[in-house]
């Protein structure tokens, strides 16, 4: 009986864990939505797509920094909702999602779907990636001081806090 519940205490420290550490920032990615329509044209609810995502160097690259699949199932109503940088891996010049430096180049995004018919991906959209509000004033405060949110401690005279 004691045997078990240390097992069990084990098995509970070890979830805790895996759920902290499934929080890190780097690991993040960022929402991809859209209405799914056959060929021709006509929405497809609840139904199994596979797509393919690219993030390219500039506009005019075809070679990936990044890229990934999903197997998606569209909603009820048609639309099949995604998280970039969660998908499984496939090629690129960086490993993982994680090691896309987005803060030296300006990147395109590149979305194709499986065509069941060719056995191959068919291309949907590419378009220049751009900065929500959010990111752009957190960009603003990593080059121009401290990232917004930071918590630090400061040991020194009360009288003399920095600014900020």
């Amino acid at each position: 009986m004691r045997k078990t519940g240390g097992l069990v205490t084990l098995l509970l420290i070890v979830f805790c864990f895996k759920s902290y550490s499934q929080a890190d920032i780097g690991s993040l990615g960022f929402n991809y939505y859209a209405l799914v329509r056959d060929t021709a044209g006509r929405v497809t609810p609840n139904k199994a797509v596979k797509l393919r995502f690219s993030i390219l160097n500039g506009t005019n690259s075809t070679t990936p920094v990044y890229q990934e699949t999903q197997d998606i199932t569209t909603d009820a109503y048609g639309f099949a909702n995604a998280t970039i940088g969660t998908g499984v891996y496939i090629a690129g010049s960086s490993a993982s999602f994680a090691a896309v430096d987005f803060t030296v180049n300006t990147y395109s995004l590149m979305v194709e779907v499986y065509n069941t018919y060719t056995q191959g991906y068919d291309p949907l959209a590419k378009n220049a990636m751009q900065a929500v509000p959010y990111a752009k004033v957190s960009y603003t405060s990593m080059y121009n001081g401290v990232p917004t949110g930071t918590i630090i401690a400061f040991g020194g005279d009360t009288l003399h806090i920095p600014k900020g």
